[in-house]
């Protein structure tokens, strides 16, 4: 079983490798155009060591407190970043609920849209015949 999941989760895994490294990659390269257009030079070298150099202090800040975020997970190991799956089916499951509970309201509001037509039309009935009594 645990074989399973690790053959089964494996790609997973490096797929979401690959999408961090190119996410940091494509932030560099972002940054590293906005200082060219704002300084006319180029201001983060390529990386050695795997660090970003040129970085202001506050722009290194902010991509270490990115890092931090993508390193927090909830209590059952999903990372909070991520958007699990089955919140799609869960969304439409609502998404029915309320449906149906329209359809539901809507038909409550005819029938006490009916009653008050009949509580109307009782009402006249009742105000002639006293009416006509007490004329009579």
């Amino acid at each position: 079983m645990i074989e399973q999941l690790s053959a089964t989760n494996a790609p997973v895994l490096v797929g979401l490798i690959v999408l961090s490294m190119t996410l940091v990659r494509l932030v560099e390269r972002l940054i590293d155009n906005r200082l060219t257009k704002r300084n006319g030079k180029k201001s983060i070298a390529p990386p050695v060591g795997g660090g970003c150099r040129g970085l202001t202090e506050e722009e290194h800040a902010a991509l270490m407190r990115l890092d931090d975020s993508h390193a927090k997970y909830d209590s059952d190991g999903t990372p909070l970043w991520y958007v699990p799956r089955s919140l799609g089916a869960t969304l439409e499951k609502i998404a029915v609920s309320l449906d149906k509970t329209a359809v539901r309201q809507r038909d409550i509001l005819k029938i006490q849209q009916d009653i008050l037509d009949r509580i109307r039309r009782w009402e006249d009935s009742t105000s002639r015949i006293e009416v006509s009594k007490r004329m009579g």
